[in-house]
């Protein structure tokens, strides 16, 4: 009974993707601190709503899109070119930053990781970001709330900036993850196959087991 209950807990561990995941990493480039957002852990994603809380005191967001007005930062490759852009700025009073992302049908839903967004800042001395929401949404409206990371601390940059005055996204800030979403999708059924698979057999086996054991007649 032991067997069988470990069985049908890896059979549901490996048929769900479970809880979003959000994390920073930050990278020195031309006297700019980039802060990138990946997120993880992704099953059937159609869109996002984020909102960033920033130190303005001490940290200053470097417009990404000149070609708009206001200020912009730049989302990821995680819904690759399919996405509308809801809400793409940069509250300089309220000192948050709102990136809101969907898919337009006929594109499929995402699975797997990629990076949300990259967001370019200049400070002369460290400042707190911290996500104040962060919620993904599916193809049928249903709501999947992420788990949160703690607040970033932002150094000021220690590169030379570029004499040029133009800024550029840094290659390694968006990683291509492309195919991550199939291959966690291939996991999860390779998974499942193989539990229930394992499963069959140690049925198949306590049924010999019990035959065996009968007395003859």
């Amino acid at each position: 009974m032991r067997i069988l209950l470990l069985i049908f807990t890896l059979i549901a561990s490996t048929s769900s993707a479970g809880t979003p995941v959000l994390s920073f990493s930050t990278q020195d480039k031309e006297g700019i601190r980039w802060l990138i957002l990946e997120a993880t852990a992704l099953d059937d994603i159609y869109g996002v709503d984020l909102i960033l809380d920033y130190d303005a005191a001490a940290l200053e967001v470097v417009d990404l899109d000149s070609g708009k007005s206001g200020i912009q930062i730049q989302s990821g490759n995680l819904f690759g070119t399919s996405a509308f852009e809801v809400s793409n700025s940069v509250d300089t009073r309220k000192h948050s930053i709102r990136l809101a992302l969907s898919l337009l049908n006929p594109a499929p839903a995402v699975s797997g990781s990629g990076i949300l967004a990259t967001i370019a800042f200049k400070n002369t001395k460290p400042g707190i970001v911290q996500v104040k929401q962060l919620e993904f949404g599916t193809k049928e409206g249903r709501l999947i709330s992420a788990k949160l990371p703690q607040p970033v601390l932002v150094e000021p940059a220690r590169s030379a900036a570029t004499t040029s005055g133009k800024v550029s996204i840094p290659a390694l800030a968006i990683p291509d993850y492309s195919a991550s979403g199939r291959d966690n999708n291939l996991m999860y059924i390779l998974g499942g196959v193989f539990a229930f698979l394992l499963l069959i057999n140690i049925v198949f086996f306590m049924y010999w087991r019990q035959k065996v054991k009968r007395p003859a007649i």
